[in-house]
This record gives C-alpha cells, sequence and structure tokens, in this order.
C-alpha cells in the first residue's frame, strides 16, 4: 500500500468484512474431506494476509494449504486450529480497531482524532508488520 494508511485501514476492514465465515466455511469442507476447497481458502487467505503483514496468518494459511495439497487429513486438521487462532485473533484486532476509530471519529475534533488515528495505525504496524 506504499505508506497509504487509509487504503491500509479499508483493506483491513474489507479483510474483516470478507472473512468472517471463513472458520466455518472451512470447518465443512474438512468434515467433507474437500481438500482442493480447503486448499483454495487457505491459499486466498495466504496471499491477502502476506500482502497485509499478518505473519502469523500467512505462515498458518501457508501450512494447511501444503496440508490440503498432501490430502492428509490429520495435518489438515491440526494446522486448520493454528489457523483459526491466527484468523480470530486478526480479525479480532481489525474489530477492534475499527470499532475505537469509529469511537474516536464521532467523540474528538479533527485535531485530536488525527492524532488518535496516528497512533492506530502504530498500533496496527505492530499487529500486522514484521519487526525487523
Amino acid at each position: 500500500v506504499a505508506g497509504n494508511k487509509e487504503l491500509y485501514i479499508r483493506l483491513l476492514n474489507k479483510f474483516l468484512q470478507n472473512n468472517k465465515t471463513i472458520i466455518n466455511d472451512l470447518s465443512k469442507n474438512i468434515a467433507q474431506s474437500d481438500y482442493e476447497g480447503v486448499r483454495q481458502v487457505s491459499h486466498t487467505i495466504k496471499g491477502v494476509s502476506g500482502n497485509l503483514g499478518m505473519t502469523g496468518l500467512f505462515e498458518s494459511s501457508s501450512d494447511l494449504e501444503k496440508a490440503a495439497k498432501e490430502c492428509q487429513m490429520d495435518s489438515v486438521e491440526s494446522r486448520f486450529v493454528r489457523f483459526s487462532k491466527e484468523l480470530q485473533m486478526v480479525l479480532s484486532s481489525i474489530e477492534a480497531m475499527a470499532v475505537s476509530l469509529d469511537v474516536v471519529q464521532h467523540s474528538l475534533d479533527t485535531e485530536t482524532v488525527e492524532n488518535h488515528v496516528l497512533d492506530f495505525h502504530q498500533v496496527i504496524y505492530l499487529f500486522f508488520i514484521p519487526i525487523l
């Protein structure tokens, strides 16, 4: 996103909206031994999470995708547990950030809002961008 913080926040919100049901969807795929469905969904999440700097989710998506390619149910199930935890953490963090930004924007003057938005951008950076 080349440093465009507003774009990054919009992409995070879109990620949240688009992936609220992924855990349930994947659970159904796993219950039906639909390895290709698991592989496709995990591949998509891997790509988006990698682009957004969500390293833990990227790694767990990659592991789940690999297990689905190999059609190993035990491996898929165990990797799905880690994936679910990572995804839930990311979704909860984005949701908390969105609520906080909404409260800040409705309750403070413009200058104060801009200062708080910068603070939230720093929090986003800590959650989703790997520390070098």
